[in-house]
């Protein structure tokens, strides 16, 4: 048999007992409660045995669950279908919330101060309201601990924190928020945008049912970032469309860096290893100057990545600026990524060590150049990446246009 925690009916079952932060979190009795696990009756533990020996289980779970409680905490981060087969616990779940309003208590004061505002008041009032929150759930004094573009999960919060949270939120705007909204909208600015959406009657999810918006065949297909070879400006070109005429002639010698041997490359017997028989060619300057820690990637694994895959990374956070977006806020959205990409055999060069082979395989396979920007950027659209070898760019490009107008994605970028 399989049992919950048992009461002793002593100090054990006191949560300000001083020993209780000795013990292993699965043993704090306010913990458990909180869970939705009650400490077991003795006298009830003890008739449930005798049942379980007349019927010859051979095995058994025996808990005082908190169904409501319990099931929220389960399925904070992801419905799983475990507690399927048991009726209260989909019970609680059905009850658990579409985001209906409540237009009574604080919900409705709430709300009609925030009709009053302009929207971007209206973002910042429940960005406060939702640091503030947080900050209670974990503890701090004041709301100034919490950075409201923080994610919650490095701020701290797990399944039972973010249900604590989404209970405080529910009663302060009136909302049926589902236990997964603090992991489906990561950040109380993100968060804050959805209640204020919810809120205002303005989301366009509530009215059709979808997270996806079918664009026009006419509308044009987004923004675009480019580096180049010998490219002006000291050959690192940040404009998003850019002048073929400024790459015509811009062939130069083989750069040199701390570290490369361009003595022995230029200057061996041709045939042999290495050895190279030009002197020129076509360079993307800057291409080694990748900042990881901009994209929360380790060294090692930066150094393992496939020189496509940190261009990538730059020019796709470049290409959201140009479009006049904050990267960050595509975090959740249906956004896709289209990628044409080739491999390069970089993983085939030798010095890599042992700490960065293990990130080779991410590193290189072309099939994660596409994956990479999603899981940087939070993106929950297509992730493609396409091989058609030298047309492998245009084929994306195709790809995604067909992608927006068939309604897969969704249409990041303002109307023009």
């Amino acid at each position: 048999m399989a049992w919950g925690v048992w009461s002793s009916g002593g100090r054990f079952d006191d949560s300000a007992d001083t020993g209780v932060s000795e013990r292993p979190q699965s043993l704090i009795p306010e913990r458990l409660r909180r869970q939705g696990l009650r400490l077991l009756d003795p006298e009830r533990a003890l008739t449930v045995l005798a049942q379980v020996l007349a019927d010859d289980e051979t095995a058994l779970a025996v808990a005082d669950v908190d169904w409501p409680r319990f099931s929220a905490v389960f399925n904070a981060a992801r419905s799983w279908p475990l507690l399927d087969e048991i009726p209260e616990a989909r019970q609680a779940d059905a009850g658990a919330g579409g985001g209906a309003v409540v237009a009574s208590g604080d919900g409705a004061a709430l709300l009609e101060r925030l009709v009053a505002v302009s929207p971007g008041q209206r973002e910042r009032i429940v960005t406060d309201l939702v640091g503030s929150h947080a900050a209670a759930v974990l503890g701090h004094t004041s709301a100034d601990a919490v950075d409201v573009a923080r994610a919650f999960r490095e701020m701290g919060f797990d399944s039972l924190t973010a249900v604590d949270l989404r209970g405080r939120l529910n009663r302060v705007t009136g909302l049926q928020l589902p236990s997964t909204v603090v992991f489906d909208y990561p950040s109380p600015v993100m968060l804050a945008r959805q209640i204020v959406s919810q809120l205002m009657g303005t989301q366009q999810q509530a009215a059709t049912g979808s997270r996806v918006t079918p664009v026009s065949g006419t509308d044009p297909v987004g923004g675009l970032s480019a580096w180049a070879a010998g490219s002006p400006a000291g050959g690192q070109p940040r404009s998003p469309v850019a002048d073929a005429r400024h790459w015509r002639g811009r062939h130069r010698r083989v750069p040199g860096r701390p570290g490369w041997d361009i003595t022995g490359l230029l200057d061996s017997v041709p045939g042999s290893a290495p050895a190279s028989i030009t002197r020129e060619g076509g360079f993307v300057s800057g291409a080694a100057d990748f900042d990881p820690a901009f994209f929360r990637i380790s060294p090692r694994e930066a150094i393992a990545m496939d020189p496509q895959q940190r261009l990538l990374l730059e020019t796709a956070w470049e290409a959201m600026e140009h479009a006049g977006l904050d990267p960050v806020s595509l975090r959740g959205s249906l956004t896709g990524v289209f990628a044409g990409a080739a491999s390069s055999g970089y993983s085939g060069q030798p010095g890599f060590d042992e700490e960065s082979a293990g990130h080779l395989i991410t590193g290189n396979v072309t099939s994660v150049i596409s994956g990479r920007i999603s899981y940087t950027l939070g993106l929950e659209g297509p992730a493609v990446t396409v091989d058609t070898a030298c047309s492998s760019a245009l084929v994306s490009l195709h790809l995604a246009a067909q992608a927006l107008r068939a309604g897969s994605a969704t249409w990041p970028w303002p109307a023009a």
